[in-house]
């Protein structure tokens, strides 16, 4: 029973570490997509956020029907969501506090908004309010990924991968 318990334990610490890096480099994706403007192109947005976790085309038909006009949207964000580690409304802990996008983004997602004619319409950047010290351990951590990141989306030749 204990060593269940210790299991859980050290996962809830991981979802939590892992979690707030995630948090730490949305920040800084937010703080990078203060240089994208209206009418800015896809290869510009890609070049200074990465791939988004989310692409959507515009809402049309039903769901605009259903759920209200929506330009097509990227969206970068978390997996973790810290939110509900614990059950609101329980003292319960949640095994898989994941951010699930069925309907659109979370309210804590960096969005693009783009025209038909693909080009920025408009940026939508939550506010993380993360503590200072926590920016600053995760700080190396973020530098690393990126770098990594960096050498794996090149090819053999030293260009970037198409």
């Amino acid at each position: 029973m204990t060593g269940c318990v210790v299991l859980f334990e050290i996962w809830m610490l991981f979802l939590v570490i892992v979690g707030t890096g995630e948090k730490v480099q949305l920040q800084r994706l937010i703080d990078r997509s203060a240089d994208i403007v209206a009418g800015a192109t896809e290869q510009d947005v890609e070049r200074l956020l990465g791939n988004p976790i989310r692409r959507s085309e515009a809402r049309g038909g039903m769901a605009r029907f259903l759920f209200g006009k929506r330009p097509a949207e990227w969206v970068y964000g978390t997996t973790i969501n810290l939110q509900i580690v614990l059950i609101p409304e329980l003292p319960i802990p949640n095994p898989l506090p994941l951010n699930i996008r069925l309907f659109g983004r979370h309210q804590e997602d960096l969005a693009v908004h783009w025209t038909p004619q693909k080009k920025v319409l408009a940026v939508i950047r939550p506010e993380l309010n993360l503590p200072e010290h926590v920016v600053r351990f995760y700080e190396p951590i973020c530098v690393a990924a990126e770098i990594a990141h960096h050498f794996r989306s090149r090819d053999g030749d030293g260009r970037p991968a198409r």
